[in-house]
């Protein structure tokens, strides 16, 4: 496996997903059970967005900051995933190669790609370090 190889070759495809509608305990069950740092958000299937646990965490300093709430049921009763998440968030197709991963991540701004067929079916996700452990068995 190369550079040019198939992004669907190290992509992770046991995904945990979100609807909009799930609550913020629910999120952070999410991302607590199974040890994950971003959270793809879909609707039928096809992504809309993407959250992560460091969005979270500038969430609650907002919440915190602002002194509104300090219980997690306020906490609760006024989050909204859709004001949280990155909306319409950059994917790379299957066909797409490890090569463009490592690019589209190196320009900053986010950790994790989601992966969609060309039907915009979300099957998969790259995330920084699923690189890095690529690049560390290349080497």
């Amino acid at each position: 496996m190369n550079r040019k190889s198939k992004v669907s070759e190290i992509m992770a495809e046991k995904l945990i997903v979100a609807d909009a509608h799930n609550s913020f305990t629910q999120i952070m069950d999410f991302f607590t059970r199974s040890k994950i740092h971003h959270l793809p958000i879909t609707q039928n299937n096809k992504i809309i967005g993407i959250v992560s646990l460091s969005d979270i965490i500038r969430y609650l300093g907002r919440v915190l900051e602002e002194g509104k709430t300090t219980s997690i049921s306020e906490i609760s009763n006024s989050f909204s995933l859709d004001a949280v998440m990155t909306k319409n968030p950059y994917c790379l197709k299957t066909t797409d190669t490890i090569e463009s991963a490592f690019e589209e991540i190196s320009k900053g701004g986010f950790h994790a790609l989601p992966i969609i067929q060309e039907d915009e079916t979300l099957v998969g996700i790259v995330t920084a370090i699923d690189l890095v452990r690529w690049y560390d068995q290349v080497m």
